[in-house]
């Protein structure tokens, strides 16, 4: 008896369903309700799509400064460092024996002039930066400021995060450069004051920190050459990536042969190819600032390791976000609570593989169909299949199918 129910059941549905289709088929007036058949759907969800630029890259020193003996301005006495050695600011490199004690004064003070005068200009670029408030939430054009070192004009982006990145590594800079200017300052004033003590010898202080990675016996300029402590990670754009991608952008870092993850800046990227050839594709160096504070990762890092780059190109964090296959050219099928089927336009943002941000037109925990597109109609009621696995005995008993039965004739 039940088999038998159940094969009434079963054939009822098919007859049901057949004789809807035939009837929707030979409808030409549409004066049948249209009824789509959504065979899978999805909800929308909250995500943190990130897209991503890798590139290898390798580290190497931030930079290298040189120390310059003029040999007319007197007799070389003594280096006071070996390669290899470690300096700090206003440590001794050298002494020399001036030729001529007044125009030797006249030079120093004609130097600590100069530099005074870069220091006052560094400080005025400072201290304007620091008083730039960024609009929030800007849109329009770049924003843009002019300071008053060499009229130099910067031009922010409209992102308001990576403005902020990139006027802190301005400021990151520029604050270096000042102490570099200032132990600059300190080495003349010391020059100054040793020469004017001593009447004819002058002891030369490293003006940076550093190690001391070559000295030239011969007295050929550099005499000195003192490499930056601070390291970076140095790598290449193609053409394509050049004009895309501009300092101040974030990055995510893996050393090749480390477990280290490191974060970091883009701080340079060069306007000039490394070689410039008709029938050769061009590349353009650029360098990423390290953000580590730890002194045991800093010191496990040396130049020459290898890693990977990841640049943060554009993030939309906890946006709306639908699959790819949930969106028809700028409309999605909302399923609504009252059993339509809905037609609704849709404006969508950044598109991360097979995911993408929807910037309006739907909310967190919409229900929007998948396929079959052919049967989507605005407007429409739509049916679903049958979820057999959530199907129980009760499901089955004859009472209880009659009633759905009834129920589904009449509100035809």
């Amino acid at each position: 008896m039940r088999k038998y129910k159940k094969h009434i059941l079963w054939f009822s549905i098919t007859v049901f369903v057949v004789v809807n289709f035939v009837l929707v088929l030979f409808d030409k007036e549409e004066k049948i309700d249209r009824v789509s058949f959504v065979h899978s759907w999805t909800n929308s969800h909250e995500a943190d799509l990130v897209e991503m630029l890798y590139k290898p890259g390798v580290i190497d020193v931030a930079g290298e400064e040189h120390i310059y003996f003029d040999t007319t301005s007197g007799v070389f006495q003594e280096f006071m460092v070996q390669e290899g050695d470690m300096v700090t600011s206003g440590e001794p490199l050298f002494s020399y024996e001036v030729q001529s004690y007044y125009e030797t004064e006249v030079n120093l003070n004609q130097q600590v002039s100069q530099v005074e005068g870069e220091l006052a200009a560094i400080q005025s670029a400072i201290t304007q930066m620091e008083m730039f408030q960024i609009p929030e939430g800007a849109t329009g054009t770049p924003s843009d400021v002019t300071l008053n070192e060499e009229e130099l004009e910067i031009k922010f982006p409209q992102n308001t995060v990576e403005a902020e990145l990139l006027r802190q590594q301005y400021l990151i800079e520029k604050e270096n450069e000042l102490s570099q200017k200032t132990a600059e300052l300190q080495s003349l004033e010391a020059q100054l004051m040793e020469l004017q003590s001593s009447g004819n010898v002058i002891t030369v202080n490293s003006p940076f920190d550093g190690r001391i990675s070559e000295i030239k016996d011969s007295l050929e300029d550099p005499v000195i050459t003192i490499q930056d402590t601070t390291l970076q990670v140095d790598g290449e754009f193609t053409e394509e990536e050049r004009a895309k991608v501009e300092a101040g952008l974030a990055t995510q870092m893996e050393i090749n042969e480390l477990p280290i993850a490191l974060e970091g800046t883009i701080n340079e990227v060069s306007d000039h190819p490394k070689e410039v050839g008709l029938e050769s594709a061009s590349v353009y160096p650029f360098s990423v600032s390290i953000a580590e504070e730890d002194p045991e990762v800093l010191e496990a890092l040396l130049p020459g390791y290898h890693a990977e780059i990841g640049i943060i190109m554009e993030e939309a964090l906890s946006a709306t976000t639908l699959f790819e296959d949930s969106i028809f050219t700028n409309h999605v099928w909302k399923l609504h609570t009252n059993g339509q089927l809905m037609k609704s336009p849709i404006e969508t943002g950044l598109h991360v593989d097979e995911q993408v941000e929807v910037v309006q037109g739907v909310e967190v925990g919409d229900v929007v169909a998948n396929q079959p597109s052919s049967q989507f109609r605005h407007e429409a009621t739509f049916i679903t299949p049958i979820q057999v696995k959530e199907l129980s005995k009760s499901s089955f008993t004859w009472n209880q199918w009659a009633r759905s039965f009834v129920t589904g004739i009449l509100s035809r």
